[in-house]
């Protein structure tokens, strides 16, 4: 299965992403949001939001949210502004 893959960080990108932060990745069947981010060696870099196809899952949810083929997963810091 594949997966597109969107990175918004300020710390720069992980090898196998290109220069705008995407990249299409295989999967394996039944692989949680919290187990792709531990692939891309994220999970211990501080707060970040996910999105699902355009959806917000929140920190509670991730391990227990499922990646199908053909989703795109982003993640991104938290924004703050005024």
């Amino acid at each position: 299965m594949k997966i597109k893959v969107k990175l918004i960080s300020p710390r720069g990108t992980p090898r196998g992403f290109d220069k705008f932060g995407d990249a299409v990745i295989d999967i394996i069947e039944g692989i949680s949001i919290n187990d792709a981010l531990e692939r891309f060696d994220l999970s211990g870099q501080g707060p970040y939001m996910t999105l699902v196809n355009g959806a917000s899952i929140v920190e509670s949810e991730r391990a227990a949210h499922q990646l199908d083929d053909g989703d795109e997963l982003t993640i991104f810091p938290p924004i703050q502004g005024g």
